[in-house]
């Protein structure tokens, strides 16, 4: 309307058609079938003794239930679920699993960086990258994030772009197995070697990812 106490107006919306057949062209794609080969990850614990146990972990069966808040069994439903996936259990890293706060092997808050090898993106030619994921998640104070950085050759890596996600989900909702995410990395196609980062800033309950792609 023009005004700013003009509220109305007209939105017109347009959905077209994938002319490609609505596949996606994936780029680049993880299952974690490997574990974590290739990926880094570290962080830090509310008690910096505690560190070194910081890290994403490797879950072959996709199980994500040691915590003191989760029902035996709960595991990510991701397509690959058979060759495994990662994830943070930031409950069982504060409780032990036995309800008892701040005795685990990571108190919280904590933060866990998981980031990839560095990826050649040269003769990928794409106008544009997206990530996306298959996650488990479940929500208390937590915040989230997946990053990207991009090089030259010859040249230096960029500072990591941080993108906020997961915004959606409430305090103590129940847990999802199986949400996607899909995320467009503004940028992330400029140089020719890419990297990308997820980022927890863990205070309960757990984050389970698996299935990362880039797609264009």
């Amino acid at each position: 309307g023009g005004s700013a106490t003009d509220f109305s107006g007209t939105l017109q919306v347009g959905a077209f058609a994938n002319p490609d057949g609505n596949e996606d062209n994936v780029l680049w794609e993880e299952t974690f079938g490997n574990g974590l080969d290739g990926w880094i990850t570290t962080g830090t614990c509310f008690n910096p003794d505690s560190n070194a146990n910081a890290t994403w972990k490797y879950i072959p069966d996709g199980l994500i239930d040691k915590g003191s808040f989760i029902f035996a069994g709960f595991q990510i439903n991701s397509p690959t679920l058979c060759d495994g996936a990662v994830a943070v259990d930031s409950d069982f890293d504060d409780t032990n699993g036995t309800e008892d706060f701040g005795g685990g092997p990571c108190p919280a808050p904590g933060q866990y960086f998981l980031v990839s090898p560095a990826l050649f993106t040269g003769d990928w030619n794409a106008a544009g990258i997206t990530a996306t994921w298959n996650q488990a998640i479940r929500q208390f104070q937590s915040t989230y994030f997946i990053s990207f950085r991009t090089n030259t050759t010859g040249g230096t890596w960029t500072d990591w772009r941080d993108f906020q996600i997961n915004t959606e989900f409430e305090t103590n909702a129940n847990a999802a197995d199986n949400d996607v995410q899909r995320i467009f990395l503004g940028g992330a196609a400029e140089g020719d070697s890419l990297q990308i980062r997820f980022v927890y800033n863990a205070n309960f309950y757990f984050w389970g990812i698996d299935d990362v792609r880039l797609v264009e």
